[in-house]
């Protein structure tokens, strides 16, 4: 089948303002537009938005590289910069939340109260997943119930400090969280 240059034209054009193009199975445009412009097509630039989304999963990546190198802060570093790219990314939320978990022996060795404190902003973490990727809310619920577990007892912990309080957390996290006690949740 022979289509003119400006039918062909008029067509990649409503391929790629109509986002069809993903749809498309080369077969199809095989089809439509014969061999010769089909690699063409394949060709075009990506949209801005596919563009953004496949730098998001690339930092992501990165980030779960860096945390089972144990790099924790540079697997923050990473999943901020996946979320900069795309802020519905809930799994950047998720592993932030599990860096912290992971580095609470690292920064805090004998201060059971602060690694208690750690779970709290942690839980932080997952909620933000689930509130801005709906995909993953079972799993951030399955972290928030196991890690929430281990917030601070009232009994154990060393101020008065009071549930509802703020509480930075320093080391190279740097982060505030509100204090939950373990009995507010587990009544």
């Amino acid at each position: 089948m022979f289509l003119s240059a400006q039918v062909r034209y008029r067509f990649i054009q409503e391929l790629k303002y109509h986002k069809q193009m993903e749809y498309l199975k080369k077969e199809c445009i095989t089809k439509w537009l014969g061999i010769g412009i089909v690699n063409l097509l394949f060709l075009l630039p990506l949209t801005s938005q596919e563009i953004k989304l496949d730098k998001a999963q690339e930092c992501l990546n990165q980030s779960i590289l860096a945390y089972k190198k144990l790099k924790y802060e540079e697997c923050r570093i990473y999943a901020l910069k996946a979320l900069e790219f795309n802020p519905n990314l809930g799994e950047a939320y998720i592993v932030v939340g599990q860096a912290y978990i992971a580095s609470k022996d690292l920064c805090f060795p004998n201060e059971y109260d602060i690694k208690s404190i750690m779970f709290c902003l942690a839980v932080d973490k997952f909620e933000l997943a689930k509130k801005v990727d709906s995909s993953i809310t079972d799993r951030a619920n399955e972290l928030i119930r196991v890690y929430s577990k281990y917030f601070p007892s009232r009994e154990e912990i060393w101020s008065n400090i009071r549930s509802g309080e703020k509480y930075k957390i320093g080391c190279w996290i740097n982060e505030e969280t509100t204090i939950r006690f373990y009995e507010d949740i587990y009544k």
